[in-house]
């Protein structure tokens, strides 16, 4: 049987695996969105009050690539 397609008796079907090297860059890419979303999410939250003035501040973009830089793997 092909990839994809059930053996005759329908139990089973042929497998195609990609080898680590090939999922690398993928992995990656996905590891790299991730971030960048995260980042976007931490910088897009406006400052607001809530119930009882509770005020929560918004983390400014200048502010947030002064601790990732601080903070950066060396």
């Amino acid at each position: 049987a092909h990839a994809g397609q059930l053996a005759e008796d329908n139990l089973s079907t042929a497998l195609s695996m990609y080898t680590n090297n090939a999922l690398s860059p993928l992995i990656a890419a996905t590891i790299q969105a991730t971030e960048e979303a995260i980042v976007n999410a931490m910088v897009a939250a406006d400052t607001m009050v809530g119930i009882n003035g509770y005020k929560i501040l918004g983390l400014p973009e200048e502010t947030l690539r002064d601790i990732v830089t601080a903070h950066q793997h060396r």
